[in-house]
């Protein structure tokens, strides 16, 4: 089994190329899983009472304290973890913790938080860092979730930020979060989608 990893800031083209490096290895008659946080809530799209599941997890996000936020988290990507199949040949993480990781930084939540509770996650044999400019992310994606804009409650003394200037700290702390990962690949996530493709399976 492979482990490969696609971290970046939001709009950055992870699901796009994930999407396109799946079909790339079923081609070549590997068996291939794709995780994401959100196959941790799987249990919960049963859910019918007044509260749909979008806002079961905007409670989550939004509403709940900093830290108690962060350990929300990654209790999901632990979760999405134990889903990994065992027969796969290839797994692909979307994001996963880093992604997470550099946003709750952006929260106001220390990095020391993540650093301790990440240890016993998937090791990934590859890590590709899609560092694209925020303008361009700004610019793909109209839709972005309150989470996104850092609309969720802070810290006592961290000052409510614009989404810009929120995805600008979260850009950032990906930046200073990539130089402490093993197997790191950067891809420059600004040339067209077809390029980051190529660039992906070169370096596959």
């Amino acid at each position: 089994m492979e482990v490969i990893t696609l971290i970046g800031a939001d709009a950055c083209g992870k699901d796009t190329q994930i999407a396109s490096l799946k079909k790339y290895f079923e081609g070549q008659n590997k068996k291939v899983q794709v995780i994401t946080i959100w196959d941790s809530l799987a249990e919960f799209s049963s859910i019918n009472d007044k509260k749909s599941l979008q806002e079961i997890v905007e409670t989550f996000l939004l509403k709940y304290e900093t830290h108690a936020r962060s350990f929300f988290l990654l209790a999901c990507l632990k979760n999405s973890v134990s889903k990994i199949d065992a027969t796969a040949d290839i797994i692909l993480l979307n994001g996963f913790f880093h992604k997470y990781w550099a946003s709750e930084m952006a929260y106001g939540v220390e990095s020391a938080l993540w650093e301790k509770n990440i240890s016993e996650f998937v090791p990934s044999d590859k890590v590709f860092y899609l560092k694209t400019p925020i303008e361009q992310c700004l610019s793909r994606k109209t839709s972005w979730s309150k989470y996104e804009q850092g609309l969720g409650l802070f810290a006592k003394k961290i000052e409510k930020l614009s989404k810009v200037d929120f995805q600008k700290n979260l850009h950032a702390n990906l930046d200073r979060i990539s130089h402490t990962i093993e197997n790191l690949i950067v891809i420059d996530g600004s040339q067209s989608v077809e390029k980051v493709f190529s660039d992906l399976v070169k370096e596959i």
